[in-house]
């Protein structure tokens, strides 16, 4: 099988066997797609309600044991949660936080997110109560 996003940035599975992939589609425009085994898309994410479809730019994803999907946001300094069919349930992350830039997603066996960006700072976040 083979399945051909434009530029795709990073990759990640659920769980439940699905792939999200963060990449550059039709329209130019970054967004982050949930497809199935077979590469048939389940959901296109293009930012959340505070993100202007244009200046979303997805680069790093991760999946948790519980099936979230978690992904960085370049261009909004940002990070979000999204449940495992690509709905926004919160940020862990915003510009207020005073963290540009977040590129890279990691998560630890103790449940902590670590996030890093394009000037080399990593921080560690404890995401789920």
């Amino acid at each position: 099988m083979v399945i051909s996003p434009r530029d795709p940035h990073r990759i990640s599975m659920t769980p439940d066997g699905n792939i999200s992939v963060s990449f550059l589609g039709k329209n130019n425009k970054r967004q982050l797609m949930i497809m199935d085994q077979q590469g048939i898309p389940l959901k296109v994410y293009r930012g959340g309600d505070n993100v202007e479809s244009n200046t979303f730019y997805p680069l790093g994803t991760v999946c948790d044991r519980y099936g979230h999907i978690i992904v960085t946001d370049w261009n909004n300094d940002s990070v979000h949660l999204l449940d495992k069919n690509g709905n926004l349930m919160q940020y862990l992350l915003t510009e207020n936080d005073e963290f540009s830039s977040p590129s890279a997603l990691a998560l630890d066996r103790a449940g902590n997110v670590w996030i890093g960006n394009a000037v080399g700072r990593i921080r560690v976040y404890q995401y789920l109560s």
